[in-house]
């Protein structure tokens, strides 16, 4: 009958489990993960981020409510040596004289169309706009000049404020205009789209 060597294993002896998941597993003195604990593992993570998130809205619609979200607004607004203020360093405002300042890093992207004159008369033309303003949800009209006007526009859920400015230049002939958003650094389109909706209510406008 044949002799097992001094030292060798037996030959029923299993074969020992050297996977990865085992050794590594064994070095930090854990067992190693199954599939079916990882799994919960995932959906524990899944429930917390959206338990999160829904904290993180829940707060936001609070503070909105009460305000929180609408900003201060700026100090520097209104007309200083034929010019409104320059457009936001970030992408969320539109004016119409952005391209007066041709270093600025959105003097293009944020240059939107000024708004022409109505039968040639810049006091009526402002008058007019007045009233477009003051008839559009959302938007509060806080100062107006026979030459300026300057209303802020709410969002609806979030209560965000835009500041938005209108002058007349006299001369240009044009109303020069300027919409930006007080918060956040990008506004997805919003102040151009609201811009755009005063114009085409404007236009609209019986001569």
């Amino acid at each position: 009958m044949p002799q097992a060597l001094p030292g060798a294993a037996p030959a029923h002896a299993a074969t020992p489990d050297i996977s990865p998941r085992t050794w590594i597993s064994a070095e930090i003195g854990q067992p190693a993960a199954t599939p079916r604990s990882a799994n919960a593992a995932y959906h524990r993570a899944m429930k917390t981020a959206l338990a999160i998130a829904l904290a993180v809205l829940v707060l936001l619609f609070i503070g909105a409510r009460f305000g929180l979200l609408g900003g201060t607004a700026p100090n520097d607004l209104g007309v200083r040596n034929g010019r409104l203020k320059p457009p936001s360093l970030t992408p969320n405002s539109v004016s119409s004289q952005s391209r007066l300042y041709p270093e600025h890093p959105q003097h293009e992207a944020a240059w939107i169309a000024p708004f022409p004159l109505r039968n040639g008369n810049g006091p009526a033309s402002i008058a007019a706009l007045a009233g477009v303003l003051r008839s559009m949800p959302g938007v509060t009209l806080v100062e107006a000049r026979n030459d300026y006007l300057r209303a802020e526009a709410r969002t609806r859920w979030l209560r965000f404020v835009d500041d938005l400015e209108f002058w007349f230049d006299p001369s240009s002939g044009m109303i020069e205009v300027r919409s930006a958003s007080r918060l956040g650094q990008a506004d997805f389109g919003v102040n151009r789209q609201r811009v755009e909706t005063i114009r085409k209510a404007w236009l609209a406008l019986p001569q």
